[in-house]
């Protein structure tokens, strides 16, 4: 009997833990929210400054979430987003206006939004043509830092424009190792010729063009003409 009534009285004792617990657990996120809320509010602000920063130079900038919905921009992004000519908004959403941009920015998010590791996130540079005069614009996209933004990070996405000189895109392609045959090759790929045509108008055989044309792919990480466009567009 005695051992019984322990037993019980060891019973009431855990359920009455449980419940102080279980109430607790309920008040928890009651007592977390201000400071919570005080912490996003501190990583936005930092992040509208690097805005501001981005605005000092006249660079125009914005922040999206995953699904390309622009949540804040600084005063030149807005410019750029109402003139239409690089990016624009539809349906709310951020796009490139040439069809082969839209491509090439959407594989950039995909890849922004793919961190593989919190102090690592993916960070893309697409050739962005601007509508109709065919001027080139650098778009950098990189998911928010774990590291620095750990409750924002999982669903803002940077993106950065800068206008480019007319010759900057043959210098990015030697700049990521490409030869100058190779830059050659990969700029009159862009404007349409085959490599049979290559072939003839550079006096070598079709096999050594195939050949810098794999090689080029290679450098570039782009698996055909296609993919070469999406990336960089009109090169020539």
């Amino acid at each position: 009997m005695f051992n019984e009534s322990k037993r019980s009285a060891g019973a009431q004792i855990d359920i009455g833990k449980a419940a102080q617990l279980a109430r607790l657990v309920d008040d928890l996120p009651l007592m977390l929210a201000p400071s919570m809320r005080t912490a996003v509010e501190a990583e936005w602000a930092a992040l509208r400054a690097a805005l501001t920063l981005w605005e000092a130079q006249e660079i125009p900038a914005l922040l999206c979430d995953v699904q390309r919905n622009v949540m804040c921009s600084n005063a030149s992004g807005q410019a750029l987003l109402a003139e239409a000519k690089v990016l624009h908004l539809r349906g709310g959403e951020v796009r490139a206006v040439a069809p082969h941009g839209e491509a090439a920015l959407g594989q950039a998010f995909a890849r922004a939004c793919e961190q593989t590791t919190p102090a690592r996130p993916r960070h893309s540079s697409v050739l962005l043509r601007e509508e109709p005069s065919g001027g080139v614009h650098q778009a950098d996209i990189a998911g928010v830092p774990a590291d620095a933004f750990p409750l924002t990070s999982g669903s803002t996405i940077m993106i950065s424009i800068r206008r480019l000189s007319s010759d900057t895109p043959r210098r990015l392609l030697t700049q990521l190792g490409l030869t100058p045959s190779e830059t050659d090759i990969v700029a009159a790929l862009t404007a349409g010729l085959s490599p049979s045509e290559l072939a003839v108008s550079r006096g070598r055989s079709l096999q050594t063009v195939r050949s810098q044309i794999k090689s080029a792919y290679h450098k570039l990480g782009v698996r055909g003409r296609g993919e070469l466009m999406a990336r960089f567009g009109r090169l020539a």
